[in-house]
């Protein structure tokens, strides 16, 4: 037989206890399986973010460096942003590159400090992306991800977009 105490140890956030004179019984608190879908999916996306990272993938592959850097740039704006938003840092910068021939090369660099600031993040992107380019091959893709995430604390900027000198 099921005690109080017992049923009380098995009870998650979307169970509820019934308690009568003849049972205890535990009772899910969405029936609807729709509903309990809904539910799994709002928990999910509440889980800690591991990384934040963007990529695109060209119509046609690009072999300029202007354009690339200019597409990198974007990427880099995206991933600051998203950390921004999220109140996140992040520890860990990453470059992924994608080839014509679909040989797909990243490299990273652990920063000094977290970081969630626009141009650190750009300047760290191109200067990955320098290493590892073979100048003039065709990329097809391109991705910039930030990883090993932390809460931001310390001084904040007045203005998010402020430049540093």
């Amino acid at each position: 037989k099921l005690t109080l105490e017992k049923a009380m140890s098995y009870i998650t956030d979307e169970e509820l206890v019934e308690i009568t004179p003849e049972s205890i019984r535990l009772r899910k608190r969405w029936l609807d399986p729709n509903e309990r879908k809904r539910q799994e999916r709002k928990r999910e996306a509440e889980r800690e973010a591991k990384s934040v990272s963007h990529e695109t993938t060209f119509a046609q592959d690009l072999r300029e460096p202007a354009a690339l850097e200019e597409s990198l740039r974007q990427l880099g704006s995206s991933v600051a942003r998203r950390l921004h938003k999220s109140g996140l840092v992040a520890s860990t910068i990453a470059v992924k590159l994608r080839y014509a021939g679909f040989t797909t090369l990243s490299r990273q660099m652990t920063l000094a400090a977290p970081t969630d600031d626009e141009q650190e993040i750009q300047g760290v992107t191109l200067l990955l992306f320098h290493r590892v380019w073979k100048r003039r091959q065709a990329v097809r893709l391109l991705g910039v991800a930030a990883r090993h995430l932390s809460a931001a604390v310390g001084q904040l900027r007045l203005w998010h977009d402020q430049k540093t000198p």
